[in-house]
């Protein structure tokens, strides 16, 4: 094999020849160096623009052949070897942190590997970590869709460049959502959140297996794969965590979960995760992480494996595998698969709901349905802090004009429904009470604020209210930001709106539409301050007493107790709230059809 600059280099440090290619990067156009004029002391960004990243390449491989890698990474580039490869990422000297884009936490998940729990990746050697990675398949999407892959098992890690790595900083771990059928948002810049934080965090976000990809159930999938291989992604970043994280100044004993809608939804899988242990029967370990936030927890049906047997039969039909069966499946190129990757209607229905893919009861990790778990105490005792919008169905319903129209709706999400309980869901949501809203038809609202409160506003009263219940502290919010748009279409403070005042501009989640910033800053100031607070001190005040301080915060939040006290966060400000009586009785009807819907 001839070889490089990089191919010599990886010789001298005993690398066999299949490594050498993999010492050039992997995925980004690599700047040219530029020439020096004259002679002068350059800074480390100024070095790295003079030298080019091929040099840098080489400096990597270097300074790993002479056990010099320290010293280049203090004083040139961040640098982390990871041991299975060494990745090369960007300093971002305005913020004082460095960033790492694209980092492998498993091997590709294509082929013999589809519908498996991931698995190690190989050795890489050195790699270019300054490009955000593809995004992992969503259902209905095209194969040649920019910036998507089936191979998507990447993450990014965003750390203070100032840290002492003694210093062992807490770790946000960020769970994307997308309803489990898309990553919506699994490469967000976390730069000015860590800011926020005076530089005292590090910050991960990864993307995760959706769709059939992460949650095609059959006892197919049981007896040759891994049922939920979308939550076994997720644990494996922070099994990835409690092993590399030190190397960028975090603490794997400090790690905290922190997700949106279904990312929330995960969050809660976690917690629910092997009955509440954490690990699979017959092992045992230390807790991968000691507290967790969810924006808008979706806590849609889980359905036992013999309910989903008709989803695998049909990708069988739709890819002439009905003979082959799962080894078929695997056979086929990601481009053939992901042709099939269509939306589905449940069973007896003709309209796709909103979701026909997400964990199901395995038997493992999840062990029953999520309520059932709940209420026998089988969940991690952590801190949580748990938070909704007040019109958090507004993305989903439909603009229904009549009652039929609704009621057709929630059967679309729940076929198990019987007519009685879709007329007991009516009920609970009078049209007098649910009045209609701009640009929308007459119903509109009751199927919003019916579907809001099922999937998302009473799981997360219920989640808070347990906890406080065993003497767990958990916190909980309404996000009620309501600004003229918002009005005028109809959506009010509609859901996860309130991650754009987090991480300052994120996409937005109607499609079409630019790109979301933060617009309230008395409210954005806020919720940074509450929640990089829980993530360093699991509270959102600060700590209680030591030497360390957290982000002052504009209004102390309780913790959750008998009296029900939730933060609220409007465009006034900060302030304090009691649940409405009425919306607890509600959420106790929707515990009453649990077991009915599968939660």
């Amino acid at each position: 094999m001839k070889r490089n600059a990089h191919g010599k280099l990886a010789e001298a440090q005993g690398l066999p020849p299949a490594c050498w290619p993999n010492l050039e990067p992997d995925r980004a156009s690599i700047a040219p160096a530029k020439r020096l004029r004259g002679s002068k002391s350059l800074t480390p960004s100024e070095l790295i623009n003079y030298l080019g990243y091929n040099s840098l390449f080489a400096l990597a491989a270097f300074a790993l052949a002479t056990n010099a890698l320290p010293a280049v990474q203090s004083a040139l580039l961040p640098i982390v070897n990871l041991g299975y490869a060494t990745y090369i990422g960007n300093h971002l000297p305005e913020a004082s942190q460095n960033e790492f884009l694209g980092i492998r936490y498993a091997a590709p998940p294509v082929g013999n590997n589809r519908f498996r729990a991931p698995q190690p990746p190989s050795f890489l050697g050195i790699q270019n970590a300054t490009v955000a990675p593809p995004i992992c398949y969503a259902v209905g999407q095209p194969a040649n869709t920019t910036g998507r892959s089936e191979d998507c098992l990447y993450l990014n890690v965003y750390a203070p460049s100032t840290s002492i790595f003694s210093e062992k900083l807490p770790v946000w771990v960020w769970i994307h959502g997308g309803a489990y059928i898309d990553n919506s948002n699994p490469n967000y810049n976390a730069s000015k959140l860590i800011t926020a934080a005076d530089n005292k965090m590090v910050f991960v976000e990864f993307g995760y297996r959706v769709g059939p990809y992460g949650f095609m159930t059959s006892e197919d999938v049981r007896a040759d794969g891994a049922l939920n291989a979308g939550l076994l992604d997720q644990r494996a970043v922070l099994l990835w965590i409690q092993k590399h994280i030190s190397k960028f100044g975090g603490d794997p004993d400090q790690v905290v979960l922190v997700g949106p809608s279904a990312g929330a939804g995960s969050v809660v899988m976690h917690l629910l995760s092997y009955g509440g242990k954490g690990y699979p029967r017959g092992t045992s370990g230390k807790p991968l992480f000691r507290g967790g936030i969810g924006i808008s927890p979706g806590l849609g049906t889980q359905p036992e494996v013999q309910q989903m047997e008709w989803q695998f039969d049909l990708y069988l039909n739709r890819t002439n595998c009905t003979t082959g069966r799962i080894n078929c499946l695997r056979s086929l190129s990601s481009a053939a698969f992901q042709a099939a990757n269509l939306p589905m209607a449940l069973p007896g229905r003709n309209t796709t709901g909103v979701s026909a893919y997400g964990p199901c009861v395995d038997g493992e990790w999840l062990q029953d349905h999520a309520y059932k778990l709940l209420d026998s105490g089988k969940y991690m005792k952590v801190p949580v802090l748990i938070g909704d919008d007040t019109n958090e169905g507004s993305f989903f319903a439909p603009n229904a004009s009549t009652p039929a129209e609704v009621a057709s709706f929630f059967k679309d999400q729940a076929p198990s429904l019987s007519d009685e309980q879709v007329a007991s869901i009516l009920a609970q949501y009078p049209l007098a009470q649910n009045p209609p809203v701009a640009a929308h038809n007459q119903y509109f609202s009751v199927a919003s604020n019916a579907f809001g409160e099922f999937l998302f506003i009473c799981p997360g009263l219920k989640v808070s209210t347990l906890y406080n219940s065993v003497g767990v502290p958990s916190w909980n919010y309404r996000y009620d930001v309501v600004l003229p748009v918002d009005i005028a279409t109809g959506w009010g403070s509609y859901h996860t709106s309130e991650v754009r005042q987090i991480f300052d501009k994120v996409p937005s989640i109607r499609p079409g539409f630019p790109p979301l910033v933060a617009d309230v800053p008395i409210i954005s100031q806020a919720l940074k301050a509450y929640f990089t607070n829980f993530v360093r001190f699991l509270n959102p005040n600060g700590p209680s007493s030591g030497r360390n301080t957290g982000v002052p915060v504009p209004l102390a939040w309780p913790t959750f107790n008998r009296t029900l006290p939730r933060q609220l966060f409007q465009v006034s400000g900060v302030s304090l709230e009691t649940v409405p009586q009425a919306q607890v009785d509600r959420c106790a009807f929707w515990h009453s059809l649990a077991s009915t819907l599968g939660q």
